[in-house]
């Protein structure tokens, strides 16, 4: 009976183990979205590279990818494409929104994480007229008031949005479509500036 009890305490821990090594994209997640889900729900245990296959093709889910997890200066999380080939490809669906709205359209955000690298990838929006086109690719909101996004870094990512998208925007967001956005709000209340 003790071991029966014993038993039920430790599955969850079983379950939900944090990550850490290298993780591959197709191989231990089917999607980035189910790779950047685990990182999310599960969190960390060591440094992560989350990477992915050259000449792979998602289309991001209505809202786009988001990364909550924070990693450290002695457990960053990288999320990269296979340097053997092309560049992994990001495509948009088709948003709703426009550069005015709270909510904006987006292909990748960072929220509020910490020691997140962005290498070798493509972000592309192949929508032709507003509202479904984007209004970022890779924007990097604050979680909380106090909760920002340290030691970030995007690099050799390709990023291809629509100029079709000139709608102006409500500050502290900007006009029309951005490659990669920093801003002082949330990604739900894009365009309230934070103290």
């Amino acid at each position: 009976m003790f071991r029966f009890f014993y038993g039920l305490l430790i599955l969850p821990v079983l379950i939900n183990a944090q990550l850490s090594g290298t993780l591959t994209v197709p191989g231990n997640y089917s999607t980035l979205a189910a790779g950047l889900s685990a990182l999310n729900n599960q969190g960390i245990s060591g440094p992560v590279t989350l990477q992915i296959a050259s000449n792979y093709t998602e289309t991001a889910p209505a809202g786009g990818f988001s990364i909550y997890v924070s990693g450290t200066a002695q457990w960053p999380v990288l999320i990269t494409g296979n340097t053997s080939g092309p560049k992994p490809l990001f495509l948009a669906s088709a948003g709703s929104r426009t550069s005015g709205s709270v909510i904006q359209d987006g292909l990748l955000r960072l929220i509020g994480c910490d020691y997140v690298t962005i290498a070798g990838l493509e972000f592309r929006d192949t929508q032709t007229s507003a509202p479904q086109t984007m209004e970022f690719a890779i924007g990097i909101f604050k979680n909380t008031a106090g909760d920002a996004c340290h030691h970030v870094t995007i690099r050799d990512c390709d990023i291809r949005l629509n100029y079709q998208n000139n709608s102006s925007g409500n500050l502290p967001a900007c006009d029309g479509s951005r490659g990669i956005e920093m801003i002082n709000a949330l990604a739900s209340a894009h365009t309230s500036p934070l103290t």
